[in-house]
């Protein structure tokens, strides 16, 4: 069978914003994914008119069933460590506490 690493999602959230899928990789696999990113787009130039930028991200991590059980308190997790690694500087990588954020999610309209 395919190991859940082969099984990846990643999707726009909206914005500058974009959200990972990663089934069956746990807390550490997540992480060590999240801060491969963040090195890989940190050193790498996007050229613009003939000028190199170099661009850094922050990202938020959360796992199932660690942090949450359902799909929006997990997103809620994850955008609320995302938030926490803005806050703290940006470029890096931040995980998830065990408390919900304080917002409540915004219901998907079906």
């Amino acid at each position: 069978g395919k190991r859940g690493s082969d099984r990846a999602l990643v999707a726009r959230d909206g914005g500058e914003e974009f959200a990972g899928l990663f089934p069956e990789v746990d807390l550490q696999g997540v992480q060590r994914i999240a801060e491969l990113v963040r090195r890989e787009v940190e050193a790498t130039p996007i050229e613009n008119r003939g000028e190199a930028i170099f661009v850094t991200v922050s990202i938020g991590v959360a796992v199932s069933p660690h942090h949450a059980s359902t799909a929006m308190e997990l997103l809620a997790r994850a955008d609320a460590a995302l938030y926490s690694a803005k806050q703290n500087g940006r470029n890096q990588v931040a995980t998830a506490g065990r408390e919900l954020p304080s917002q409540k999610p915004t219901p998907i309209n079906r």
